[in-house]
């Protein structure tokens, strides 16, 4: 992952800081790695698929992270994405 990379997460709060402050249950552990294993996987063959254009990647690239913020969305309890939202607008530069 390049700094680029690094700095998009960071941004929308995917840290292992942000991750490590929200308590994840073994459980809700395993399924973040499975998520973040999985997107890794999918932006990798994208970016590799010689038949698509540079926007069509693009596009394809933000579907994939779009469903990834979703499942990881859907693995936080009430409180823990409370956390998380009260963190990001913490750190959302003014």
């Amino acid at each position: 992952m390049d700094s680029t990379q690094k700095q998009k997460l960071k941004e929308k709060g995917v840290t292992k800081e942000n991750i490590k402050e929200l308590d994840l249950s073994s459980e809700q552990r395993k399924q973040a790695d499975d998520i973040v294993v999985n997107t890794k996987k999918e932006k990798e063959k994208i970016k590799n698929d010689a038949s698509l254009t540079d926007a069509q990647k693009e596009e394809k690239i933000k579907a994939v992270e779009k469903d990834s913020k979703s499942k990881m969305n859907n693995i936080l309890t009430p409180e823990q994405k409370a956390k998380m939202k009260k963190k990001k607008a913490k750190d959302k530069p003014e």
